[in-house]
């Protein structure tokens, strides 16, 4: 019984006209079809087998990532902008974090950019664009996008984003410290209802920034012109989720005893790479949603057929 009243909804969510709807009952109906396709691509594997080879990528080149990053901030007299981030980012692991981004921030103090040498500064520049790469071909393949960036365009557009992602980095800490240490702004926290008002921003802050970085990430990716809107309304989603995601976590890393008896000092290690997956899931299932609101001829009930390389395509060919 259970069954059929299930298919019943479904039937009726896939056969409604969407553009005969009203305004609202088309935001559930759209939004319901979004989560039962986005279920979908999880349960068939193909969205995670590419999160779990981002979270791979990322421990390669975490560490030349976070040493490039920190160089260019020496370069600029900004060195106490790292720790901050790194904790922002690791927050959701719990007490651990800190010891873990001790470590982390002490291993990068200690790697010279200067005297790598030619060699050197190649592999590192290799091994921080091949995550961007990496990122670039999943959004490709969530986007249908078959022919990838060339490699000038490669090194000048993942470039400027390393250059200037740093940069936006220190300029949204500086802003976020200004405002919380000023004396205008502590006295007007003191003062009711302004207390409670400024509050419920700060909560919601993290939200519109995260949503910000995903929106802008969901345009550049992917090889391929994307719309705003769509960008937008994935960037909303993998926002909300993640910051979502991180007090989640946060709440499964402080009470999972069990993990931290079974593995003991190793629990972090595990507590990092799940946290990794959780966050590279959430941005390809972002650019998915940006995706199928560009293109909601794609929004369909049943899933796309297989795409086969070229072999494939021969082989197949031939059978026939």
């Amino acid at each position: 019984m259970i069954s059929s009243f299930i298919a019943r909804g479904q039937q009726r969510l896939w056969a409604a006209d969407t553009d005969n709807l009203p305004l609202i009952e088309r935001f559930g109906t759209v939004f319901c079809r979004l989560i039962y396709i986005l279920i979908r691509d999880i349960a068939d594997g193909q969205l995670t087998m590419r999160a779990m080879s981002l979270v791979y990528t990322t421990l390669l080149s975490l560490a030349p990532l976070l040493a490039l990053s920190f160089s260019m901030l020496k370069a600029f007299g900004i060195k106490d902008v790292l720790r901050p981030t790194l904790a922002r980012f690791l927050e959701p692991l719990g007490d651990q974090a800190s010891g873990l981004v001790d470590t982390m921030v002490g291993f990068v103090e200690k790697i010279d950019v200067g005297v790598l040498g030619v060699v050197g500064l190649a592999l590192l520049l290799y091994s921080v664009i091949s995550l961007i790469q990496k990122v670039e071909a999943g959004c490709n393949f969530i986007w249908q996008v078959r022919k990838p960036r060339s490699l000038g365009r490669r090194f000048s557009e993942y470039l400027s984003v390393l250059l200037v992602g740093p940069l936006v980095i220190v300029l949204a800490t500086s802003m976020t410290a200004s405002v919380t240490s000023n004396t205008l702004v502590d006295q007007i926290t003191s003062i009711e209802p302004f207390g409670t008002t400024l509050y419920l921003i700060g909560r919601t802050v993290p939200y519109f920034l995260y949503s910000a970085a995903f929106t802008f990430l969901f345009m550049f990716m992917p090889n391929t012109r994307v719309r705003f809107l769509p960008a937008l309304a994935g960037g909303l989603f993998s926002g909300v989720m993640w910051q979502t995601a991180s007090y989640g976590f946060a709440t499964f890393a402080s009470s999972a005893g069990n993990v931290n008896a079974i593995y003991a000092s190793f629990a972090i290690l595990i507590f990092l790479l799940i946290w990794f997956y959780v966050s590279w899931l959430i941005l390809l299932l972002g650019c998915r949603v940006a995706f199928l609101l560009q293109n909601p001829s794609q929004m369909r009930r049943t899933s796309e057929p297989p795409r086969l390389s070229a072999e494939q395509m021969e082989e197949l060919a031939l059978l026939v």
